[in-house]
């Protein structure tokens, strides 16, 4: 008779986990986008290419443009359960996709009706992938109200800074210890971007301007670059480096194309040799090592990078992934001194200075 009765309990069970709908296969993997209605341009530069989902709280997102050699590599914090993806788009905001899966293929469908199809692979392939840096040394904290726009320089012997109130300052990369202030300017272009011959190139950085000023310690104006009406190719310039050549970065201001000027600072009058489009916005440039470096920043997700600019095909050479600052922080410039990559950043209140080894 017990025999009976486990025998019909055990039949019952098995035939109440049979009616059981089957449960919805999980989102964990690599997933590789095959086709979207979906604009994911919030989250990747350039077009999403993977969406790794393996860890339980943060997405990876790959992607980049392929025309430029630029990658894309963001950690998004996300949420999925059955039937939902949320990624967050700010600290206290984010999208959600109902989502499905059938197979190997998970379906997005956002509140448009758009959707975007992906397949599982087994990873994400490592050409796609961004390389990471570490720094060398830092953070090195700077007491100094730096100027608004400006850069971290060098002239081959020492670190240079730009305060708010038109002077300048030797830093010492070790300690954060500042020299005595110099006077650069009165005028409003003080925000520092490079050097030449022991004069400083500064830019106003009071919204779109054309004009970068090479100034002299004491106020002493040495040459002026207005890229309208000097170079006939007007730029609102966001960061210089000088070579053998003056490299202005910035954003054509008829067209809105990122681009970088090479120009002849040292003819005059200034030269315009030539005019380089670029398929990504630069915020800093420094020359590292005979190349030209680029420092590219995307608030949003703390993807900064550091870049070796072809200047040749307009792209980019190498590129490297900036260790996270905190919330809130950025990095704010680039330059080299001693064979080593100096980056001015946000922290918390003050400023730091890290160094990287690329």
């Amino acid at each position: 008779m017990k025999k009976m009765l486990l025998f019909i309990l055990v039949l019952v069970l098995a035939l109440a986990a049979c009616s059981q709908p089957p449960a919805q296969p999980s989102a964990s993997g690599v997933w590789q986008l095959q086709s979207s209605q979906i604009d994911f341009s919030y989250w990747v530069r350039g077009d999403l290419q993977y969406l790794d989902l393996s860890d339980p709280y943060t997405a990876g997102a790959y992607g980049g443009v392929a025309t430029a050699n630029l990658k894309s590599c963001p950690k998004i914090p996300y949420h999925a359960d059955q039937s939902s993806l949320s990624l967050k788009t700010g600290p206290s905001s984010e999208a959600t996709y109902l989502l499905s899966i059938s197979g190997d293929t998970l379906t997005l469908k956002n509140t448009n009706g758009q959707q975007a199809t992906f397949k599982k692979v087994y990873e994400v392939p490592a050409e796609v992938k961004c390389q990471t840096i570490v720094f060398a040394s830092g953070p090195v904290e700077v007491h100094l109200g730096v100027k608004s726009g400006s850069n971290i320089t060098s002239d081959g012997a020492n670190l240079w800074l730009a305060d708010e109130g038109g002077n300048v300052y030797q830093i010492n990369p070790a300690t954060g210890q500042l020299g005595t202030a110099q006077l650069l300017t009165n005028s409003g272009y003080s925000a520092i971007q490079t050097m030449q011959g022991g004069d400083f190139w500064a830019t106003e950085f009071a919204g779109r301007i054309s004009t970068i000023k090479r100034m002299r310690l004491g106020g002493s104006e040495q040459d002026s670059i207005d890229t309208r009406l000097d170079l006939s190719h007007e730029l609102a310039t966001f960061g210089a480096a000088y070579g053998t050549r003056l490299w202005l970065a910035g954003q054509n201001l008829s067209t809105d194309q990122s681009e970088l000027l090479e120009v002849d600072s040292d003819a005059e009058p200034d030269t315009l040799v030539k005019v380089h489009p670029l398929d990504f916005f630069v915020d800093k440039l420094a020359i590292h090592q005979g190349k030209l470096w680029g420092l590219i920043t995307l608030l949003g997700w703390n993807e900064n990078q550091i870049v070796e600019l072809d200047t040749t095909n307009n792209k980019i050479a190498r590129s490297y992934v900036l260790p996270a600052l905190d919330v809130g922080d950025n990095y704010r410039g680039l330059t080299s001194l001693g064979g080593k990559l100096y980056l001015l950043a946000d922290y918390g209140n003050a400023y730091a200075i890290y160094s990287v080894n690329p």
